[in-house]
């Protein structure tokens, strides 16, 4: 660790702004602007830029990148080529190779193509997922096309996946096993589940994910049935299928979230929003309120802050406090007690910030919080990571978040292009910022829309949005395109109206 590290993570993290002394940033080359969702490449080449589309203050869209042809005078390939062949056919090899070993092979190649697939629609911008749920696609009716065979290929696949520690891999039986009619598929997948260790809590998420995109039409039944097995990773995939499928009560999603092991109260805190409300304006039953609040000293990092993240979307202010007057939630959560402030937090909230992060590693997440808190006084502590070979690209999203595409693409790993920019722009160190304007619901919901952030980076701005603008109930963004899309222009909407009257800038 560089010294200048060493001091960036002892340092305050508030600081006070640049004078504004200081000489003015480079002027914004052309093609160059700065793409919060492509932060740390390169700018394009001069001759295939791609052309850009502001949507929002301070952000853009790149449109589709256009083909060059190649020039007519240097053909790719030639028909008319005369002479040896520079390929020919081996003398010996090329053994027979029994069909039930290339249907394997097929399989095998599939399943980790799909796989990684999974992860890159989770882990890649959102304007990608079209594209990638198309490939999703190819490959499973490749599997498919391998004949009745591929329901135990499957099974055999999955069962070598586990010897690793990848959740992206079971992600791919439940999707695969789920689109193939019959109930011999889903007695396999059920049979699978039960044999994952009883806290794979992130195999039960990507297992439930799956299922909800899956178009078998008896998952109902399978849930059912999961719901009546002693396995929690089986009970928690039955839990989700189910309250999507209006199987659960408020009684039953009582009973898993007070009862459940940690893979069942988290897939019962993530059901709550599948309930309908009984009353207008209800957005959490009453009754499942005090089962969240206990369940905010759970063990469980993740079942701890999917209570906390539940609360505070709510509109219960319970989780902000707790983790400004007490260290106990702190020490579960770490670093992501952060987005607590982000979801309900005010500019004096950023002493406390600095005091977490003391305790805890400084992590992209970490960053990011503190890019969207969005308190201008945050710029010394994110500049000063620009220097971690790990953490820089973190770094420059983070800053690009507050305060938008001030300093062009080529010097926004530069700490001094930075600091001169910030020292330009004449900010006012009382308002909350986003993009490098005052904080407003419609710029969160321009980050969102721009197909520029990736799913959790995405979810972070749905969230946000949900509790600021006091909408209660977040979005799922696991869906099927284009249900993503139509669930945040519905927020979108949502977040219009509530910021009529509401100060540009404010903390609440």
């Amino acid at each position: 660790m560089t010294p200048v590290l060493k001091a960036a993570r002892g340092r305050p993290l508030a600081h006070a702004l640049p004078g504004v002394e200081l000489s003015p940033p480079p002027a914004v080359r052309g093609g160059g602007a700065l793409l919060p969702g492509e932060l740390g490449g390169d700018p394009p080449p001069a001759a295939g830029a791609a052309a850009v589309a502001e949507v929002g203050p301070g952000l853009a869209v790149p449109e589709e990148h256009i083909a060059l042809g190649a020039p007519e005078d240097d053909p790719r390939a030639r028909f008319d080529a005369t002479g040896e062949l520079p390929v020919r056919l081996a003398d010996t090899g090329g053994e027979p190779l029994p069909m039930a070993r290339f249907h394997a092979a097929i399989v095998d190649s599939c399943a980790e193509m799909i796989a990684m697939l999974a992860r890159h629609r989770c882990q890649r911008p959102a304007l990608h997922r079209p594209s990638i749920e198309a490939r999703i696609l190819i490959q499973t009716e490749a599997i498919l096309a391998t004949g009745a065979g591929c329901v135990t290929e499957v099974e055999r696949w999955w069962t070598r996946a586990l010897e690793g520690s990848d959740p992206w891999k079971s992600w791919v039986p439940a999707f695969v096993l789920g689109s193939i009619e019959g109930p011999a598929p889903l007695r396999a997948l059920a049979h699978g589940i039960e044999r994952l260790p009883g806290d794979a809590l992130w195999d039960a998420l990507a297992i439930a994910e799956a299922l909800a995109v899956a178009p078998h039409p008896d998952l109902a039944q399978l849930g059912s049935s999961l719901l009546a097995s002693r396995h929690p990773v089986a009970r928690a995939v039955g839990v989700d299928v189910c309250s999507r499928r209006g199987g659960l009560s408020r009684e039953d999603l009582a009973r898993w979230l007070q009862h459940g092991e940690a893979p069942v109260a988290l897939a019962a805190i993530r059901a709550i929003d599948r309930c309908e409300p009984r009353e207008a304006r209800e957005v959490v039953p009453p009754s499942l309120v005090p089962l969240l609040r206990a369940r905010l000293r759970d063990p469980s990092p993740a079942v701890a802050w999917g209570a906390a993240r539940a609360l505070a979307v709510a509109g219960y202010r319970d989780p902000h406090e707790e983790v400004c007057a007490r260290d106990d939630l702190v020490a579960i959560l770490g670093a992501r007690a952060l987005e607590l402030f982000v979801l309900a937090g005010r500019a004096e909230d950023l002493r406390r910030m600095e005091g977490i992060l003391s305790r805890a590693p400084v992590t992209p997440e970490a960053l990011s919080a503190i890019g969207r808190f969005g308190h201008a006084g945050a710029w010394a502590f994110l500049t000063h990571f620009l220097a971690d070979e790990d953490l820089a690209d973190a770094a420059a999203s983070a800053l690009a978040t507050l305060f938008g595409p001030a300093v062009p693409a080529p010097d926004r790993k530069r700490a001094l292009a930075w600091k001169s920019a910030i020292g330009a722009a004449r900010l006012d160190p009382t308002l909350r910022y986003r993009l490098g304007e005052p904080w407003r619901l419609e710029a969160v919901a321009a980050e969102l829309s721009s197909g520029l952030l990736d799913r959790d980076e995405a979810q972070r701005r749905a969230d946000e949005i949900a509790a600021r603008a006091g909408l209660g109930r977040s979005i799922e963004l696991a869906l099927w395109t284009p249900e993503p899309e139509d669930q945040i222009a519905a927020l979108t909407a949502a977040c219009s109206q509530a910021s009529r009257g509401c100060p540009a800038g404010g903390w609440t």
